[in-house]
């Protein structure tokens, strides 16, 4: 489990803060949604239900600092989220957000914080990759920037399985029993100081994200995961992307290219632009 690391302590520092306390807020400033996977509470029951606040300046501070897409996301989630399900306690909030919540939840508050504070249409830029010919009549990438206008409203999260909603897997590899969930926001953490960007193409990293027990025993995947041969970790690597559902995001938005005539599309990014107003 996630635990908050004080200043000055010798352990690496992961920037988990608990919030400030944020006062009344006026119920005009809230909205509520509900989660894909949500929060499953010890007595079984699962929170799908959710309420946050919109974005204040001091939530601008953080979306226009220097950390990393994930840290951002992490400290703009518990800050909005005012309550799960009939959960109002801002430290167990900041414990779901941190151990429970998984990456498409996590994302679904930040696209409803930006939404219900600044309206569905935002601002991306985009380049255009289609192939052209030139002036010459040889083959060139278009490279077109523009700006253009999307509408948030679009944007869908889903589930990749039907039927019950399974936590966690367990995968009989030699010896030895793993047990996988999907990945929580204090793994994402871990995985985004350690590794950046290289973390998507590392098989050790995406299996240590979603590892939180060896036959039966609790353990630190991100650690383990380097101990392990690199057969047990393509078995269970394969496993994680053909078995465990972690959701998916509608995030692609497509217009006709003013240069080439083509349709481009454009994966949505968290940059400043998604959280400017657009006029």
């Amino acid at each position: 489990m996630g635990k908050i690391v004080e200043e000055g302590s010798k352990e690496k520092r992961l920037n988990v803060v608990i919030p400030k306390e944020l006062g009344e807020v006026a119920k005009g400033s809230l909205d509520s949604d509900k989660f894909t996977f949500g929060f499953l509470d010890r007595d079984g029951q699962r929170h799908f239900n959710f309420t946050l606040r919109e974005l204040n300046g001091e939530d601008e501070e953080i979306i226009e600092g220097e950390n990393s897409i994930v840290e951002k996301m992490m400290e703009v989630s518990k800050r909005v989220l005012m309550k799960v399900g009939t959960i109002e306690d801002r430290k167990v909030i900041e414990e779901i957000v941190l151990n429970h919540l998984c990456f498409i939840d996590l994302l679904k508050i930040v696209y409803k914080a930006r939404y219900t504070t600044l309206g569905k249409v935002f601002k991306y830029k985009t380049i255009c990759t289609n192939i052209m010919e030139d002036e010459n009549n040889k083959l060139a990438i278009c490279q077109n920037i523009t700006t253009q206008l999307g509408d948030l409203s679009a944007v869908g999260f889903y589930r990749k399985h039907e039927g019950d909603i399974i936590d966690e897997y367990e995968v009989d590899v030699k010896e030895n029993t793993y047990t996988l969930k999907r990945m929580t926001g204090y793994r994402q953490l871990q995985i985004s100081r350690d590794y950046g960007v290289k973390a998507g193409g590392l098989k050790m990293a995406n299996v240590g994200a979603r590892l939180f027990k060896i036959n039966g025993k609790e353990v630190d995947g991100v650690k383990e995961a380097k101990k392990m041969n690199l057969l047990t970790i393509s078995k269970l690597h394969n496993f994680i992307n053909e078995e465990i559902d972690e959701g998916g995001c509608d995030d692609i938005f497509v217009h006709k290219c003013s240069k080439c005539g083509k349709d481009s599309s454009t994966e949505l990014e968290l940059d400043s632009d998604f959280f400017s107003l657009a006029e």
